[in-house]
Formats: C-alpha cells, sequence, structure tokens
C-alpha cells in the first residue's frame, strides 16, 4: 500500500464503470465523478483495476479506507447488489468516516447497506447529474475545511486545556478512572490518559500537559514506587518520571495513597524524588469519594478552579463479566476488568446516541452496540460474554475421556496443563513423627487414610489458565506475569485457531493497548512450548471457595473432564509424595527452601510455579507460594466431615507464612468468602481413571 492519504476513499461497483470486456464504458457516471474531484483539487482512492477482492480485500481495502476521512458511496443497482460495497460501507463506520451517500440511481438500500447508512443524508444525483457532481464537491470541501480548523483547534485545546493532571501506575486505574469521573462532572478540565504508552511524540505531550496543569494528583499503592529504586529509573518508569517533572516544574502535587500505604519516608527515594516524601493530602477513603474531594476544595488543597458551564454531566458507567476494552469511533475509551465491582466511568459531552465496541481480551470476539444517553444521566452498561465452549465445538462426546498414563495433558486448545497420577493406597496423615514439633492441635490425632487412584494438578492453577477458563483475572500479583513474545506463539496450528481460541495470537488482540499475550500453561520447557519463554507464570490467587467451584465447572465443560477441587486427605496424601513418600516435613523436602517459597525468602510476593524442587511424585509448589482450596469443610479429626457449610480447609501456607505453617499435615479453616494475594487452588481429576 502507498504511504499517501486521501481525501476521500470511493464505493462503487466496477458494473457501473466497465463492461463484461473490462473496457470502460462510455460516458459513465463514476468516471464523471472522478473528473470532478480531480478538478477541484480532491484527492481519492478507488479501485478501477478490481483488483482489491477475496484474500486481499480483507488486508488492504481497510488500509484504504482508514487512509480517507471521507467515504462515497456511489449507490446504484449494481453496488447494492455487492458483497464488497456493504462490507466498504461496515469498515467505513465502524472508523467513524464522513459518509456521503450518492443515489446515482434510487434503486432500494440493501438490507446490509440500509443498517449502516438509513439516517445518513444523500446526493440526489439521479435528478440532476451536473448539480450532484457540484454538490458533491462542495459537500467533502467544507468538511474538509471545517476538519482542518477542528484539528488546530484541538489540537490546542488538547495543548493548554488540562487544569489538573492525574499520574497513576496500570494497577490504580479504577482509582483514577474514578477520580476523573468526578473531576470532570464537578467541571474541573481533567488530563487522564487511558492508552499506553509508545506513541508518536506521547510522552513530550504528557509533560506538557503537566507543565500546564496547576494541580498533579500522584495515586499511590503498594509496588507503585518500585520503579524508582531500579537503576535509570527515569526512563524505564514513566511513572516515576511524571512525578519527578512534576516536582520539577513546582507543581501542586495532591498525593491520594490507597490500600493502607504508607508514604515513604525521604530516605526511600531517589535525590529528583525526596520532596514527594513531604507532599500530604487529607486521607483517602474509597467508599468516601465525595467527602475526600469537597475536604480538598474547601481547605483549599486544589489551585484549580471548575468550570460549571463546561461540566459534564452524562456518564456511562460499564461493567463486564470478562476483561474486555470498549472503544468508540475507532479509540479505546476504556479497558475493563472482568467481575470487577466498581464500573468504569466514562463521562461523555453530549446527550444521544454512542456506538461502542468491545473486544474480549482473552477470545478476541467482539460486539457491536448502540446506546442513547439523555443529559444528567448516569447509565449502566453491563457487556456479558458467553462461558467458553469446548475447544472442539463440532465433536460429540458418546463417551467420557479416559484418563490414563503416569501423567495427563490437559487441551485447552491454545494451551496444556498436566495432571500427574496418584497411586491410590493407604498412608498415615495428620500429626505424624516428623510433624509432632510445630502440629496444631487440629492437626492431631494422626490416622490412616484409604484413597483409590486419583490425578491432581502438576502445579496450582496458574494466572493465564484462570483467566482463559474465567474470562477474567483478579489475582494481586498479576503485574509480575511474564507475556510470552508474540513472536515465540507464530507457529500456533490453525486448527487451534477454528477452535475459537487461535484469536488470542493474531493482529487484532495484539493491537489492542494493554493485553498480556502470556495466556499459555507452558510452565516447564516440556509442557507445550519449547522456549525459556515458556517459564514464568504465576499462580492465580485472590480467588474465592466459591470461585474456585464456579473454575472446576467450566473447565469440566470445557474439557469433558470432570475436575473437582481436592479433598484435604487428597491433598495431603499427595503432598507427602503417596506411596513413593519419604516422610519428609515438607512437600519434598525436610529443608523448606528447597521445595517452598515462603515468608523467610519470597521477598514479600508470589513466584511462577516449578521453581523449586517437586515432591517424589513430581508434584510442584505444594507448600508455600499459595493456599489451595480444598473441597473440605473444617471439622475436627475426632469427628467426621460433613458436606455442606460455609467454612472449608486450605493447605500448603503461602509466600507470606512462616515455615511452620507450610507444613504438609497444616489444616487451615476459612470462610467460603476468603480472598488473599496469598490464596489459590489445584484440581483432581478421580473419575474414568484407567
Amino acid at each position: 500500500m502507498e504511504n499517501t492519504k486521501y481525501d476521500v476513499f470511493i464505493s462503487y461497483s466496477r458494473h457501473d464503470y466497465v463492461d463484461e470486456y473490462e473496457n470502460v464504458i462510455p460516458n459513465n457516471e463514476v468516471s464523471k465523478i472522478m473528473k470532478a474531484l480531480t478538478d477541484a483539487g480532491i484527492t481519492y482512492w478507488i479501485d478501477k483495476e478490481g483488483i482489491y477482492s477475496g484474500d486481499k480485500f480483507t488486508e488492504e481495502l481497510p488500509k484504504f479506507i482508514k487512509s480517507a476521512p471521507i467515504f462515497v458511496y456511489l449507490s446504484t443497482a449494481n453496488s447494492n447488489k455487492s458483497k464488497y460495497t456493504s462490507k466498504e460501507i461496515a469498515i467505513a463506520d465502524e472508523y467513524g468516516k464522513y459518509i456521503i451517500p450518492v443515489r446515482i440511481d434510487m434503486t432500494p438500500y440493501s438490507d446490509k447497506v440500509i443498517f449502516r447508512i438509513a439516517d445518513i443524508s444523500f446526493i440526489k444525483y439521479c435528478v440532476n447529474p451536473n448539480k450532484g457532481r457540484e454538490d458533491l464537491v462542495k459537500s467533502i470541501k467544507v468538511f474538509l475545511r471545517k476538519k482542518k480548523e477542528n484539528e488546530l483547534q484541538k489540537k490546542e485545546e488538547e495543548r493548554l486545556r488540562y487544569d489538573i493532571f492525574i499520574s497513576y501506575k496500570r494497577k490504580s486505574l479504577p482509582t483514577a478512572n474514578n477520580l476523573y469521573y468526578r473531576l470532570t462532572t464537578r467541571g474541573y478540565s481533567t488530563f487522564f490518559d487511558l492508552e499506553e504508552m509508545g506513541r508518536d511524540n506521547f510522552n513530550v505531550q504528557l509533560l506538557e500537559y503537566i507543565e500546564n496543569s496547576k494541580d498533579v494528583f500522584v495515586i499511590l499503592e503498594e509496588g507503585s514506587l518500585d520503579g524508582c529504586q531500579q537503576e535509570n529509573w527515569e526512563e524505564k518508569d514513566w511513572f516515576c518520571h511524571e512525578i519527578a517533572f512534576a516536582l520539577e516544574k513546582k507543581k501542586n502535587i495532591i498525593p491520594i495513597l490507597i490500600g493502607g500505604y504508607k508514604m515513604p519516608s525521604e530516605d526511600f527515594f531517589p535525590d529528583k524524588l525526596k520532596e514527594l516524601s513531604l507532599k500530604h493530602a487529607p486521607e483517602f477513603n474509597f467508599s468516601f469519594f465525595e467527602a475526600y474531594l469537597d475536604k480538598l476544595v474547601n481547605k483549599d488543597y486544589l489551585l484549580s478552579k471548575p468550570n460549571l458551564q463546561e461540566k459534564t454531566t452524562s456518564v456511562f458507567k460499564f461493567y463486564s463479566n470478562e476483561n474486555c476494552q470498549v472503544f468508540k469511533e475507532g479509540k479505546l475509551v476504556c479497558s475493563l476488568e472482568g467481575m470487577s465491582d466498581e464500573p468504569y466511568y466514562l463521562p461523555v459531552p453530549r446527550k444521544g446516541d454512542y456506538r461502542f465496541k468491545a473486544i474480549n481480551a482473552i477470545t478476541a470476539e467482539h460486539k457491536l452496540f448502540k446506546e442513547y444517553i439523555d443529559s444528567e444521566e448516569e447509565k449502566e452498561i453491563e457487556i456479558e460474554w458467553d462461558e467458553r465452549k469446548p475447544f472442539k465445538p463440532d465433536q460429540e462426546w458418546p463417551e467420557k475421556i479416559v484418563i490414563s498414563g503416569d501423567s495427563y495433558s490437559v487441551d485447552l486448545g491454545v494451551l496444556k496443563f498436566i495432571m500427574i497420577r496418584v497411586e491410590g493406597g493407604e498412608m498415615m496423615i495428620g500429626a505424624t513423627t516428623e510433624q509432632l514439633e510445630d502440629a496444631e492441635g487440629n492437626e492431631h490425632p494422626a490416622h490412616l487414610v484409604t484413597l483409590p487412584t486419583y490425578y491432581i494438578g502438576q502445579f496450582p492453577v496458574t494466572q493465564n489458565i484462570w483467566e482463559l477458563v474465567m474470562g477474567y483475572n483478579k489475582s494481586n500479583m498479576q503485574e509480575k506475569r511474564k507475556a510470552i513474545n508474540s513472536a515465540s506463539i507464530s507457529g500456533i496450528s490453525s486448527a487451534a485457531i477454528g477452535a475459537g481460541m487461535g484469536a488470542i495470537l493474531g493482529g487484532p488482540i495484539g493491537a489492542i493497548a494493554g493485553i498480556s499475550l502470556g495466556l499459555f500453561a507452558g510452565i516447564k520447557d516440556n509442557v507445550l512450548l519449547n522456549n525459556d519463554d515458556a517459564v514464568g507464570h504465576y499462580p492465580v490467587e485472590n480467588l474465592s471457595h466459591d470461585e474456585a467451584l464456579e473454575f472446576v465447572r467450566r473447565l469440566s465443560e470445557m474439557t469433558n473432564i470432570k475436575f473437582s477441587l481436592p479433598t484435604e486427605e487428597e491433598w495431603e496424601y499427595a503432598s507427602r509424595g503417596g506411596q513413593k513418600t519419604f516422610g519428609y516435613k515438607y512437600a519434598g523436602s525436610n529443608d523448606i527452601n528447597e521445595v517452598a517459597w515462603y515468608k523467610d525468602n519470597s521477598d514479600g510476593t508470589t513466584h511462577p510455579v516449578g521453581e523449586k524442587k517437586p515432591n517424589e511424585l513430581g508434584l510442584y509448589d505444594m507448600c508455600g507460594n499459595v493456599w489451595e482450596w480444598t473441597d473440605t469443610p473444617a471439622h475436627s479429626y475426632e469427628i467426621e466431615a460433613k458436606q455442606g457449610g460455609n467454612v472449608f480447609i486450605r493447605r500448603g501456607g503461602s509466600w507470606w507464612h512462616e515455615a511452620k505453617n507450610c507444613r504438609v499435615s497444616r489444616r487451615y479453616a476459612s470462610d467460603h468468602t476468603k480472598k488473599t494475594s496469598g490464596l489459590g487452588l489445584r484440581v483432581v481429576i478421580r473419575e474414568n481413571i484407567e
């Protein structure tokens, strides 16, 4: 494709331009219109040779449509029958182009065409072709002139208009968005950047916005300032760079500390950021956001003044059950976290109809929807995505899948994970001899269990698997995931794409800001991908027992394999090594540092699964890293467990627990609603085992 940008893209049927022998039809209206545009100095692109069809149409035509601000549709009997013109109109509509229908004859629009342009005024060319060409040229020139004026005006306004700048890390997006919404609806001109960095000259623009602002809000929570501790932090961490620049320019900085975060002391910061430790503001509480802003205004923390004439009164409030991104006129307007308790607020400047496009961050499925909003209305929009379908949707399963072998690979279409066989037998569990020194009361007495053969996950469920199955990920440590380079996954088969998940890998999803490509199990080199990037996925955490049960239900439906949470007997039997046990205190060793991430070696965070030694069965991270939910209700060993209830046993300890809490016999009971950054799950298979 040429690099030239055009004023106009002309959509037409070649049957109105050439005859069946590819000779130009004498005195045809298409040629007359092209000449009129050329004489007026208007540049245009038209597929005169008819070369852009089939695959080439899909690859190239959208680029030409995108390059021109105006889309002219020459409506005739032939063009209304063409499958290509209806696709071109749909593309132009999605890109928000200025569409000018020209009715060369009065053939009714086809259904696919009228869906897009029914409400658009047209040029009645057939009544007076000479006047029709004049009107077309005039319409194009008026639009181009206004477009240029608007661009100049918008550019100047964007440079100067924002009194308030919001600086935040991606993890603090919900608070930043909520702040933007509340400031905007109060009439404050506020800059809030949603899209990712990396656009041409964008970093320079951000610094200009800061320099021209009066107030800079800095949103801080645990981990936000970690970047300033590394070498060359000004180049590597743009958030800290923004703060340093605001301090240098003597801006009025208002820190918002969330999640109980405390401002670090001066010694924590590099020289250019030390002054931040001296900045203070009223204590922030998300539940009393409006009261917090009132206090800022009443106590003169804000230098900016609201413009009540320009305050936004119409606000869309977006929710989604899965991670997705929402676009308006081709521009990203919000990134939604699936199952978030807080909506994403999108203030809009006027009442009326708005068209949106939502793209699922996992499947690349998209939804188009139009919503009307009135003045002073807050309108909730809930985007609902269907549950994952089986990865072989055309296959009928006449019988259950048989699970066999020392290990079993579960295929999820674009990723796999491993289940390890645990041969059944007898074992003493609880406060056995090696556990007595640290055993808690609820670990007594040691007792014999007898279990049949089953399979258990080689690793705790990782965030990529969870996100693929559930469509969202609320793990506290998800920023630490490694994203797999798209180049290393380009060889995934077309069969996987056909199964409905391959779109994760391709152009549409890669182009969306903020979507991680780390959606592969890839835990050990030989599980899926034979490269170093295959190692590095973190365990999912911050999930309730109810969510864990929902995960195994969905996973079972997707695979036609009955998954479950382990009972605590199954968990401890496997953790001790089953019939291969050596009687270790921890899962695979008496030295906890060999097999577990815990309080003394974790550096205050979870770690990628599989980095420590496995136990006798080849199971990793059975101790430490994250606790794992079981399906066993809380009970004393002296009383038989009864099904039901709201409190369940979790096992294994976590990254923030002492060694004694990571032993194979340690039991801990939690309410089914409990969520922490150290609580995850592992799955088992009990049925159809050979």
